[in-house]
């Protein structure tokens, strides 16, 4: 079992972060190699003991055998390796090496293995991640024969905006949707009036027409993975309600680097804001905010994904 934790200052911001993987059988945890320099403040061992008491609260040690300094105590933990219940909480550092740090509050969380890939992905799934992953090669950009051939020269779909802060992220729905209904059937003639009914065009049109067809999976319930080819939606900077507040990104799951670092197609990149390109995100499960090390934006939350089975199932 795995859990992600979250260590705050004290404006409840992020100070460290690791991933400590905990052997039920031995009652020892490990720390994994990408913890932060947050946590070689709370202890420098990589390895410890810890203990479940009956007042419902986990305590770790930063040595085996419930020795050395109690590091740290979790509230409403896991009991057991079969005790999926309780998928985050809090708790508190008690003896932290950095003596400044004691009584700072620490978020957990479950991680969640990441759901299969490829080889049991349906066949729709594993034909549209190759084929997004042969456009995506190199960066996709406005104008260029590669852009026009996506957007189809449809000036409603790929041309630009004066309006301040738009980019043409909202465009990658709209060109899966074209690529599904190529597979359905629906060309020439066919093809625009099928594209207004079911296209994902949009940002909040993700959102709204997923729950239309019972495809939205909310990411509310953080225990809760996309599956590659799902087409994700990020709230507006500062929001934070999942069903309601405004969708400012959308985009489509690749792969899992890892079940923290995530591959994703995107458009809305760039300088000029229209440019296509793969992004690696960082995936912080306690907070639910994912971002991307090669954009100055901060992290936003994760409002959830339209399911591309379930949605393109339901499309006529």
């Amino acid at each position: 079992m795995k859990l992600a934790f979250r260590i705050l200052n004290r404006g409840n911001g992020a100070l460290g972060n690791a991933e400590v993987t905990l052997n039920w059988g031995s009652k020892t945890w490990r720390v994994d190699d990408s913890a932060s320099m947050g946590w070689k403040r709370v202890t420098r061992s990589r390895v410890g003991s810890f203990e479940v008491k009956d007042w419902n609260v986990v305590w770790l040690w930063d040595k085996p055998g419930g020795k050395g300094r109690n590091i740290a105590v979790l509230w409403d933990a896991p009991r057991g390796l079969a005790d999926k219940s309780r998928g985050d909480g809090s708790g508190r550092l008690f003896d932290p090496e950095d003596a400044s740090l004691k009584q700072r509050e620490i978020q957990w969380t479950l991680v969640t293995p990441p759901p299969p890939q490829s080889k049991q992905l349906s066949p729709r799934r594993q034909k549209l991640i190759t084929w997004l992953k042969t456009e995506f090669k190199s960066d996709i950009n406005y104008g260029t024969s590669k852009y026009n051939e996506l957007t189809g020269g449809d000036k409603g779909i790929g041309g630009k905006s004066d309006k301040p802060g738009y980019t043409n992220c909202l465009i990658l729905p709209g060109i899966v949707s074209a690529e599904i209904a190529k597979e359905k059937g629906h060309t020439g003639e066919k093809l625009l009036p099928w594209l207004k009914k079911n296209s994902l065009t949009g940002t909040y049109q993700v959102r709204d027409r997923g729950k239309k067809l019972g495809a939205w999976i909310s990411a509310a319930d953080k225990k809760k993975r996309p599956i590659p080819g799902d087409i994700f939606a990020l709230l507006k900077k500062g929001a934070t309600n999942h069903e309601t507040d405004g969708i400012g990104h959308v985009g489509v799951f690749l792969e899992y680097v890892s079940d923290t670092k995530w591959k994703t197609a995107d458009f809305g990149q760039g300088d000029s804001g229209y440019t296509g390109r793969t992004l690696i995100r960082d995936y912080d499960p306690a907070t639910g905010k994912l971002t991307s090390p090669k954009t100055a934006k901060p992290p936003r939350v994760l409002a959830g994904w339209v399911d591309l089975d379930l949605y393109f199932k339901g499309s006529s």
